[in-house]
């Protein structure tokens, strides 16, 4: 937890918020999806399962992908991913596309765990129980708000993640350029002292 500073881990636990919210609050919302989109209550509960599909199945090779092109990189794509795919969850009225766009939800989510677990590995019994709370706070407050949102409005349940997601993204971002920015200086640094023994080799 050292390496990473406050409002960093503050944005990454409310973009874990956000995520498991996102896989929850369709559960409630039967009727309304069914209204909107033709998702008959047989395939309700793909609605949940694309999502989490989307998300388990690629976290770890979006975690692997980006120690490769840094957690700044996944970040920015998690995010875009993940706020795409739930405006157009609101937009689509055929069900397959539907849960086309919730697999793309998770896999933005996906994106946004791997760039999390890459800055602040679980390794504490503290860190666990901290981000197990985040997520079970997430997923009940998807629950209360998909159970209790009026039907005319249940596309702001999914409308919601995106502020939110932003809101996270905008500190997590600023943090994570400033240590790139910092990471580049050694290197400078390096290369300097090595260019006039490189001249005189020369």
């Amino acid at each position: 937890m050292a390496d990473a500073s406050r409002p960093l881990l503050a944005a990454l636990a409310l973009h874990q918020f956000v995520i498991a919210g996102a896989g929850a609050v369709v559960a409630p919302l039967g009727a309304e999806l069914q209204a909107a989109n033709g998702l008959s209550a047989t395939w309700l509960p793909w609605a949940v399962i694309a999502y989490a599909v989307g998300l388990g199945a690629l976290v770890l090779p979006a975690r692997r992908l980006g120690r490769r092109t840094g957690p700044l990189i996944m970040l920015l794509i998690g995010l875009w991913m993940f706020a795409q795919a739930s405006v157009a969850c609101t937009l689509v009225p055929d069900a397959g596309a539907f849960l086309a766009l919730r697999a793309a939800q998770g896999a933005g989510a996906a994106a946004l765990t791997a760039a999390a677990l890459l800055v602040v590995p679980v390794h504490t019994n503290r860190l666990l129980v901290v981000w197990g709370a985040v997520l079970l706070a997430g997923v009940t407050a998807g629950l209360v708000a998909g159970a209790h949102v009026p039907t005319s409005h249940w596309r702001w349940t999914l409308w919601a993640d995106v502020p939110l997601a932003a809101a996270g993204g905008v500190t997590a971002i600023r943090v994570l350029r400033g240590r790139r920015r910092r990471g580049r200086a050694p290197a400078a640094v390096r290369d300097a002292v090595a260019q006039p023994v490189r001249d005189a080799a020369a």
